[in-house]
């Protein structure tokens, strides 16, 4: 294992135990990869909003209703922007509490994964049309 290998696995096992030790949700969503990845994102965002003055019933809110490594991800380079914390709290507001907006995330999440499933079967559908057609 090359000298960078070895720092990015000891940055993420750190990750991996301060989030066990801070008692951090595990994410519901993510490949490991993806996981590892947004582990150490979350520390991060820990970090920067801690050092920033940050509310930690804030900063709580966001790790708590963000459970999809993607999402982490693709936040990478806005971790200090304060509207990740004021659009989280204003879903949790919106649905009442941490868990029924967790819930609206799982429909929303289920109902995208069923769009795209009918998209499939219409593509398929048009494409056994346009080989009958051809034949």
């Amino acid at each position: 294992m090359s000298e960078p290998n070895v720092n990015l696995a000891i940055k993420v096992m750190e990750a991996y135990e301060l989030s066990e030790k801070i008692g951090l949700p595990p994410f519901l969503y993510g490949s490991k990869k993806q996981q590892d990845w947004a582990t150490c994102l979350r520390i991060e965002f820990i970090n920067i909003h801690m050092d920033n003055g940050t509310k930690p019933e804030d900063v709580w809110a966001v790790l708590n209703l963000r459970l999809d490594a993607k999402w982490w991800i693709e936040q990478k380079g806005r971790l200090g922007d304060r509207f990740l914390i004021v659009a989280a709290k204003a879903y949790i507001k919106k649905h009442g509490s941490i868990e029924r907006a967790l819930e609206a995330l799982d429909v929303q999440k289920q109902r995208q994964y069923e769009r795209y499933e009918s998209y499939l079967d219409a593509r398929a559908k048009y494409r056994e049309e346009r080989e009958a057609a051809a034949n």
